[in-house]
């Protein structure tokens, strides 16, 4: 079997792009295009391999990473928008495109469906990042007033549903003896509520004006992350509805904002209920700036 040959086996059993054949030029293969994934969606991905002859037998060797971000339950991707900008392969779990409660686990990859798109393998092994944030309906205190009864255990199943998620995402380690996983970081968000009772004291709880957006929204983060530093506005009162802001005004809390108030860039453009879940850009870069 003549070299290109052997190479473009081995290429394709990695799950390299079948564009590769015939491009090999000095035992090193690179493509910036689509891995294909049997008949599941492609990811625009970039691919670097060295190959080498070695006793006889062909050789090929990873040398660039892959790194993709999963936004679970994202919506408007806002939290993970830093992450698109700077190059990672940002993939948005969320309906109506993928139902995270619809995922499958097959060996080494991780099958999102359940949506209006083809179904999307991943390599677990590619994944860096997780960002989660699941719907908060059951777990507000904002429901206290609704007419609905709370439905904890529905709310809990898109939970368990990005927990699995991540977890399988950590099951391989790098080495047997390993005492790290290849998951860079996770982080799972939610507003201060009952959740806290299901998951336990959060590693972290901020505001948006702890990062610079004047308003207030408490809310809890889980999960295995670098802190993000706060940087607050200004010297804050300690009453929760009435904080004082730049101006000298109050801020007002989240919930009694008007409609017009809340994501003010998307008025128009995106439902009330999408933009009460849109992540305050401050703490977005400041997490992203700490988790990369």
């Amino acid at each position: 079997m003549k070299l290109d040959q052997t190479e473009n086996r081995l290429a394709n059993k990695l799950g390299c792009p079948e564009s590769f054949a015939g491009h090999t030029r000095g035992g090193i293969f690179r493509s910036s295009g689509f891995a294909p994934c049997n008949y599941f969606s492609f990811i625009n991905i970039d691919y670097k391999l060295t190959v080498r002859k070695q006793t006889g037998r062909m050789i090929i060797r990873r040398v660039k990473m892959i790194k993709i971000i999963l936004d679970l339950c994202g919506g408007t991707g806002a939290w993970s928008k830093k992450y698109k900008e700077a190059g990672y392969i940002v993939i948005n779990v969320t309906l109506p495109f993928y139902d995270v409660t619809k995922t499958e686990f097959k060996g080494d990859y991780i099958i999102f469906q359940g949506g209006t798109k083809k179904p999307l393998k991943i390599r677990i092994i590619d994944i860096y990042g997780i960002l989660a944030a699941p719907p908060c309906t059951e777990f507000s205190y904002a429901k206290t007033n609704s007419k609905y009864p709370r439905n904890i255990k529905e709310g809990m199943e898109i939970v368990i549903a990005c927990l699995n998620i991540i977890w399988a995402c950590q099951y391989k380690l790098p080495t047997p003896l390993a005492k790290t996983t290849t998951l860079k970081f996770w982080a799972l968000e939610n507003p201060f509520g009952l959740l806290r009772r299901f998951l336990g004291h959060p590693v972290m709880i901020f505001n948006p004006y702890d990062f610079g957006d004047a308003y207030q929204k408490k809310t809890c983060l889980w999960g295995y992350f670098n802190l993000p530093k706060k940087n607050p506005l200004k010297e804050y009162s300690k009453d929760y509805i009435h904080t004082i802001g730049t101006s000298g005004d109050p801020l007002k809390k989240f919930d009694r904002l008007l409609t017009k108030e809340i994501a003010p860039e998307s008025y128009g453009k995106l439902t009330r209920v999408e933009r009460r879940a849109i992540t305050p850009q401050g703490f977005a870069k400041a997490f992203f700036e700490v988790n990369k």
